[in-house]
């Protein structure tokens, strides 16, 4: 019987991720998991952009200031549709 690995996985930098691939968000992943400190519906398209920003500017921040920055699990997913 041939054993197949489940899940590959391997410790990245963000700047090696964003170098090699494309990084998309799901909308419904944005308003959930990114806030900001002004609170607004979830459907408000200028609080959605204001939360790319910041996060944008948080990144260039830990980066300049040579500081590390924790995003916690990131989960991969290959879109087929771009594949195929």
């Amino acid at each position: 019987m041939v054993e197949q690995q489940f899940l590959k996985y391997e410790a990245s930098g963000i700047a090696a991720l964003l170098r090699t691939e494309s990084l998309a968000v799901p909308f419904y992943q944005r308003s959930y998991s990114w806030s900001t400190i002004e609170e607004r519906p979830s459907s408000d398209t200028k609080n959605d952009r204001q939360q790319v920003v910041d996060f944008w500017n948080d990144l260039k921040t830990s980066y300049e200031s040579k500081q590390s920055y924790f995003l916690g699990t990131v989960v991969l997913a290959t879109n087929r549709a771009l594949h195929d």
